[in-house]
């Protein structure tokens, strides 16, 4: 059963309170991290303009704009991990995977969770998620967590979902819902809980609701991951998720790109930078990476 669901402009609006909104030729973007993405859905996105790009680059203090202007295009090397599938449900999933969803739906409990609710319990699943990350990647503290939970449950299409095994917390996913698209924006689960398959449980809870009950046409994990690769988004494509191709758009400061074409990249390894500032050795190689990515996509779909 479909219902109403916050439009563009209401989240443009929500990042505007925050700080976070830059238009560019009318359009709404998020800043964030000092890139610009676009707030519109990326199956929603036409041509932009380069010259209104680099002048929001110019006045926002960002140093890199990505965005996509073509949807579920013939494979290249730039993807969203996405469903799509009006009529989700097991046969959706791989063969592979149907056992563990339906055992996790056999011992955990998946239902929404509001904003009081997780600003309670939702810290220790979130630090627990922690321990799989290696030593580069730390947890915010509990105040931090709590802010953060409040500032994004201020947007009315924030809706998160846990799983629960005894009454307890095991894991939970945060979604983003604008017009008929859904952005599932955080996942975190305990790794003490992964026996009782609770990441399965709630992937597959929320992506059917949102698709069969509620009549949004794509549920995505996000784009193709930049950063400390992982196997999360592999783990999506066997839930019937799919990788919808698009080619990646990419504009950045002259500076920034002179430095990518000089080979920032290599430098910033050579003087170790991944001793004393890992953070912006990750920047660096994820930008250096999406600039190739975008050589390739401008060659293959100019």
């Amino acid at each position: 059963m479909s219902q109403s669901v916050p439009s563009v402009e209401t989240y443009a609006a929500h990042l505007e309170s925050r700080g976070r909104l830059v238009r560019v030729g009318g359009e709404p973007w998020m800043l964030a991290n000092r890139r610009l993405t676009p707030a519109v859905p990326p199956h929603r996105m036409g041509p932009v303009d380069r010259a209104e790009v680099r002048r929001a680059l110019r006045q926002s203090g960002a140093i890199a704009a990505l965005w996509t202007d073509a949807w579920d295009t013939s494979p290249g090397p730039w993807w969203w991990v996405c469903c799509d599938d009006p009529q989700y449900d097991y046969a959706s999933l791989r063969s592979s995977r149907r056992s563990s969803v339906r055992k996790g739906l056999r011992l955990c409990e998946v239902r929404r969770i509001g904003v009081d609710e997780l600003v309670t319990i939702g810290y220790g699943v979130y630090k627990a998620a922690f321990a799989r990350y290696g030593t580069g990647v730390v947890p915010v503290s509990c105040d931090a967590y709590i802010a953060d939970v409040r500032r994004n449950a201020e947007y009315v299409g924030r809706e998160t979902w846990g799983a629960f095994i005894g009454g307890a917390l095991a894991a939970y996913a945060t979604c983003i819902v604008i017009d008929d698209f859904v952005l599932v924006s955080a996942a975190k689960a305990d790794p003490s809980r992964f026996k009782s398959n609770p990441n399965e449980a709630v992937w597959f809870e929320l992506t059917r609701h949102y698709l069969r009950e509620r009549g949004i046409a794509w549920v995505a994990d996000g784009a193709r991951v930049l950063q400390h690769q992982t196997n999360i988004q592999g783990f999506i494509e066997t839930m019937g998720y799919r990788r919808v191709y698009c080619p990646l758009r990419l504009e950045m400061l002259p500076g920034v790109a002179a430095a990518l074409r000089l080979g920032a990249r290599r430098w910033a390894r050579m003087v170790g930078m991944a001793r004393w500032r890992p953070a912006l050795l990750d920047r660096i190689e994820a930008l250096d990476t999406a600039y190739g990515i975008a050589r390739v996509c401008a060659a293959e779909f100019p």
